[in-house]
């Protein structure tokens, strides 16, 4: 009787240590819930980013574009298909375009979300929403500097055209 007993009570000492074993590790381990609430917040932020870069305008405007290009393709005069072909796509498309454009930008955003820590989108916004950032991303969107970035190609140009009419002298003489 005692030795069923000492049994017993290895039993329910080891079901007591395995019951505070597993309330431990849920209390460390987060659960699904807190997880689906962390990606949750993770995408808001990552959407957060590209409203603040104009990604999201952009989009919205790439989409508009593309609708008004299957228009223009439809009153075209050099248009590759038959024009019901463009009238059938752009109604397609025009129905479509509203859903396709929020799952495109939450595709985006899941992107950035996976490239990202909290931290560093957090960092990335506040960044794009400082004045000079957004001062500098203006200076280097204007001509002059895209001008001076394309100098390399412009020198080789210059160099072949040189080279070209010295080829053509020199034929011209012998």
């Amino acid at each position: 009787m005692l030795m069923l007993l000492t049994r017993v009570s290895v039993v329910f000492v080891l079901m007591f240590a395995i019951s505070n074993f597993l309330k431990a590790a849920e209390a460390i381990l987060p659960s699904k819930a807190a997880q689906a609430d962390k990606a949750a917040v993770k995408l808001d932020l990552a959407m957060q980013l590209l409203a603040a870069e104009g990604f999201i305008k952009e989009f919205q405007k790439n989409i508009e574009q593309a609708s008004s290009d299957l228009k223009s393709q439809l009153i075209g005069k050099n248009r590759k298909m038959p024009s019901q072909v463009y009238v059938e796509t752009k109604v397609q498309f025009d129905a479509i375009k509203d859903s396709f454009q929020k799952e495109s930008l939450q595709k985006l955003a899941q992107f950035l979300a996976n490239k990202f820590s909290d931290a560093e989108l957090k960092y990335l916004i506040d960044l794009s929403n400082n004045s000079l950032n957004k001062k500098f991303k203006n200076v280097l969107s204007q001509d002059d500097f895209r001008v001076l970035m394309e100098a390399p190609y412009v020198k080789t140009f210059e160099l072949l055209k040189i080279n070209d009419a010295k080829d053509a002298k020199t034929k011209i003489i012998k």
